[in-house]
């Protein structure tokens, strides 16, 4: 048991995408959801028999499917089977497709899933190119720090170098000394973004949010906050009382904010006029806003589809505020490592000269 919890509890968001997409297919087909966990869950074990390669993975799949169906059998509904075990968001669209439409509810799940892995994958996409250039700096100043500069200093004492090709020397020969400095500093600029993220809100965040990662940050959240409120709508859940689940499921005081936000501009009518206008706010780009505000028409289930093309617009803005901090790094490592090869040729073309000239005289 506690296997099974494990590792649904540690399954990737892409995977989780596959069994709420599965699942609700099985269901649009007419199965019983407890039936069809049982044929999965069968038809994996069997599959798992006749292989000799990826054996232990069909062997989970069939584990997380028959614990599914025990508990479906035992009564509990599947949100409260798969509680811990998926983030709080989807279990709460699940929830609210056990109050209405369950397809509609893994649908839902699904949606946010797939976002989830899409965020993931860009940061970690994000993260290579920056990092990668970091490490290629590392590489490029351990090679002439101890291939090349000790030539050098073979033909001119350190002595006679000037303070700056003094400071070349000794960067690139004493990585190691300054190397876990940079870590550190790193980890307080690290620390101070995290702490600004969390008690920093209200309009004095509004008013720094447009700042590298702050703009990150917030492209993020507004891209969530879409994204889990058009999928808990569509699962059928009322906009208060998905507004009001994701107030008490967030950890994010940012978040937070502009939900409480939306919740009190639904208690002073503005919904009235159409409930995008009681979710638009600064956390959002102007196009978005409109788009919300234009787009509020019709029933609430419509406003939700809309609301979810809308949410992918978001999720894009993110991406692509993501990629384009990731490439101010990954630039900023380029010219750092640039500027360490140039300034390394120049202090090679001086001392060459200093030579030439003293052989003249």
């Amino acid at each position: 048991m506690r296997a099974i919890k494990q590792y649904f509890s540690t399954i990737p968001a892409r995977d989780r995408v596959e069994v709420y997409g599965f699942l609700a297919t099985l269901l649009d087909s007419g199965m019983n959801l407890q039936n069809a966990c049982g044929l999965v869950a069968g038809t994996l074990e069997n599959e798992a028999a006749d292989r000799l390669l990826g054996k232990g993975q069909l062997k989970k799949s069939a584990k997380l499917y028959r614990y599914v169906e025990e508990q479906l059998r035992l009564g509990q509904p599947l949100h409260s089977a798969l509680s811990g075990r998926v983030p709080d968001t989807e279990a709460m669209m699940l929830m609210a497709g056990d109050q209405g439409s369950l397809k509609d509810g893994l649908e839902a799940a699904a949606r946010s899933a797939g976002s989830a892995s899409d965020m993931r994958n860009t940061f970690i996409k994000g993260l290579l190119y920056p990092v990668g250039m970091f490490l290629l700096l590392l590489v490029s100043m351990n090679w002439i720090g101890n291939n090349l500069l000790p030539t050098l200093t073979s033909l001119i004492d350190l002595e006679d170098w000037t303070p700056n090709q003094q400071a070349l020397y000794w960067a690139t020969r004493n990585i190691a000394t300054w190397l876990p400095i940079v870590v550190f500093v790193l980890s307080v600029i690290s620390g101070l973004i995290m702490l600004i993220n969390r008690f920093v809100i209200g309009k004095p965040r509004e008013f720094i949010h447009g700042i590298p990662p702050l703009n990150v940050i917030r492209q993020v959240t507004a891209a969530t906050l879409l994204t889990t409120l058009s999928s808990l709508i569509m699962a059928g859940e009322t906009m208060r009382g998905a507004l009001e689940r994701m107030a008490t499921a967030t950890t994010s005081r940012y978040l937070e904010h502009y939900i409480e936000l939306a919740m009190n501009n639904i208690r002073l009518g503005r919904a009235s006029k159409g409930p995008g206008r009681a979710i638009a706010s600064k956390l959002f780009t102007p196009w978005i806003v409109v788009k919300l505000e234009l787009y509020s028409r019709g029933d609430a289930g419509e406003f939700a589809q809309k609301m979810a093309d809308i949410a992918a617009d978001a999720r894009q803005n993110a991406i692509k505020t993501i990629m384009g901090f990731s490439k101010l790094l990954g630039t900023l490592m380029l010219l750092i490592v640039a500027g360490v090869i140039g300034f390394t040729v120049i202090t090679m073309y001086s001392i060459t000269a200093s030579l030439q000239a003293g052989a003249g005289m």
